[in-house]
């Protein structure tokens, strides 16, 4: 069994998207997680646990950036 990798991102989410592109990479979203800023009452993040080979990760996050969903990654 291949071992998930997290991806954690700041996103202007839109869900529709995210899944048709791990749909199109051929890739297994695991889990997602929101993360909201209660401050701002807003969606702020969504962490990611994505399954796949290296290549339809790397395509998943290229079709991300192709949809214009901004990302920048979380330490």
């Amino acid at each position: 069994m291949r071992e998930g990798r997290r991806v954690n991102m700041k996103v202007y989410p839109d869900l529709a998207k995210v899944a048709a592109a791990a749909k199109e990479a051929n890739i297994s979203i695991q889990e997602i997680q929101f993360i909201q800023n209660i401050e701002k009452d807003v969606l702020e993040a969504l962490s990611i646990m994505v399954e796949g080979n290296d290549d339809a990760k790397g395509y998943f996050s290229w079709l991300l950036a192709k949809n214009n969903l901004k990302t920048e990654p979380i330490k």
